[in-house]
């Protein structure tokens, strides 16, 4: 556990990344295209408009019916629950949004830019949190500000501030999961799956990992919030809850996006086996490596959510964000603290998979090319890097003494 001093700082950068970011985004979206392009519009992600939607019936009473607002709303409510207040205050000023028409500027964007920018706040406190808990204790702003340009930039530009809350929860369960801390990482991971389903994609490993007499508990504490958000929907409007679960809107002819490898090769229907597959395969993946290697929990993650983006039928930018986080960070973890070369290739991968209007062989093909780029660099920085450091001896006894199974978290650290 980080001590107050290491706790203070966290807050404190945390805090101040995340309002300058948020000032930053504001003003770009509100200045880019009039200044730059001579344009009188706001750049305004589209989907943030389904979000508020959701906030205001919410709001309103209706919250069993919010699955009829949207047919493209499908994640669990907790991120329209935590907008609510900005959807509030934006409505008590009389501002304007942009649903369901496009209009040059939607007023309440200035409420909800600044809003939706903020939950980035919650990334950067995990991501700290979870490299402290790995083991590194140095450069650890640079931590935050991977965490910014690898996750926090990309959903906030895509107007899904709930990935934000999704991939904040992974990174503290991943955290509580290496300190032996099983109560708390079953919360975190509910917390997690109640932002965006994608989380559960990192659950198998969590539970393998879990000693065996916890695992029934931990399970419990993973699905009491998402339960608890989805039952009223579920008693009084199964029919549309139901579908936003299960049969998710597949959205690959419209024209921005990139066409996922799945639509690729199988076709538009694909995303019915490929979403199972991705759930089935992180399962099988856990089985095989969680256990022998709980070292390797980081990288188990990283890899089932990169399952996950390329099994959509659209992959957008902000799908590969809780990879190239957690990726990073568990790169990091192996080497014994993170590098300036690892900042930088998470942010090219970012920036490559933002511009939505790239033509799919275009995309792709730069994706290759942006990947040998990042192989050639984290190659080079590993012969580079230094003797990979071990975990203080202070550390190790604090591990053992947490509960059952934080042997196997001790050796990991190692």
């Amino acid at each position: 556990m980080p001590d107050r001093a290491e706790r203070r700082r966290s807050w404190w950068w945390a805090l101040g990344l995340g309002a300058g970011f948020a000032g930053i985004f504001s003003c770009w979206s509100l200045f880019w295209l009039p200044v730059v392009h001579g344009v009188q519009a706001w750049m305004v992600p589209g989907d943030i408009w389904i979000t508020a939607r959701v906030s205001e019936y919410i709001r309103y009473g209706a919250y069993p019916y919010l699955y009829q607002v949207d047919s493209g709303y499908y994640s669990l409510p907790l991120g329209a629950l935590l907008l609510t207040p900005a959807v509030a205050v934006a409505d008590a000023l009389g501002l304007i949004s942009g649903y369901p028409f496009t209009i040059a500027h939607p007023t309440m964007w200035l409420v909800l830019g600044p809003a939706s920018a903020l939950f980035g706040i919650p990334v950067l406190l995990g991501a700290r949190r979870l490299a402290y808990a790995w083991g590194l204790r140095d450069r650890l702003v640079l931590v935050q500000v991977l965490a910014l340009l690898a996750a926090v930039v990309p959903c906030t530009a895509a107007g899904h501030p709930e990935d934000l809350l999704a991939v904040a929860g992974t990174c503290f369960a991943l955290a509580a999961v290496s300190e032996g801390r099983w109560e708390q990482a079953g919360w975190w991971m509910g917390f997690a799956v109640a932002g965006k389903q994608w989380a559960v994609l990192a659950l198998p490993a969590v539970l393998l990992l879990c000693p065996a007499g916890r695992r029934r508990a931990m399970t419990t504490r993973v699905l009491l919030l998402p339960l608890a958000l989805l039952t009223p929907c579920m008693v009084l409007d199964h029919t549309d809850a139901l579908r936003a679960m299960l049969l998710p809107t597949d959205p690959h002819g419209v024209p921005w996006g990139h066409p996922g490898l799945s639509v690729l090769l199988a076709g538009g229907v694909a995303s019915r086996w490929s979403r199972p597959a991705a759930v089935a395969l992180s399962v099988a993946l856990a089985a095989r490596f969680a256990r022998r290697r709980p070292a390797r929990v980081g990288e188990l993650v990283a890899v089932a959510f990169v399952l996950r983006a390329l099994s959509e039928p659209l992959l957008l930018g902000y799908y590969l964000a809780p990879a190239l986080l957690v990726g990073a960070l568990a790169l990091a973890r192996r080497r014994g603290g993170l590098l300036g070369v690892d900042v930088a290739c998470a942010a090219l991968v970012a920036a490559w998979s933002l511009p939505e209007h790239v033509g799919a062989l275009l995309w792709w093909s730069g994706a290759a090319v942006v990947a040998a780029l990042v192989v050639a660099a984290q190659l080079a920085a590993g012969r580079s890097a230094p003797p990979h450091r071990r975990t203080s001896s202070w550390s190790e006894k604090a591990l053992r003494i947490v509960g059952p199974g934080a042997d196997q978290v001790a050796a990991s650290t190692r």
